[in-house]
């Protein structure tokens, strides 16, 4: 009896959609933050990430700074074979390349971390 007049009686849409608004509401919301909170983490999380190719190209101009910097040094070993002291003055320029390649791969770690 209770199930065919509560099928035949026609309802009130209106206190019927409110309490679906005021149900409905927090719980889409919650669901909207949480996706919105994740996007954003994702987001953020793959935009502080390094490029490998960037980070190798960087490795690779450490080792060529340093293998130039090597060369230039028993370079000058060997041509000084009769000479008591070396001019330290011929290595500054390659010890001031590889210190720019170094602070070079700095700045590109460090500008990732921020």
């Amino acid at each position: 009896m209770f199930f065919h007049k509560s099928i035949s009686q026609t309802w009130n849409l209106g206190p019927v959609l409110l309490t679906a608004i005021y149900l409905l509401i927090p719980a889409y919301s919650v669901l909207l933050f949480r996706f919105v909170f994740s996007s954003l983490k994702k987001f953020y999380k793959k935009k502080r990430e390094l490029n490998p190719k960037d980070f190798e190209n960087g490795l690779m101009n450490i080792q060529k700074s340093f293998h130039n910097l090597m060369a230039k040094g028993y370079e000058e070993l060997h041509s000084t074979d009769k000479k008591l002291y070396l001019d330290g003055n011929t290595l500054k320029e390659q010890v001031a390349d590889l210190e720019r390649t170094i602070q070079g791969l700095k700045n590109f770690l460090d500008s990732k971390k921020d």
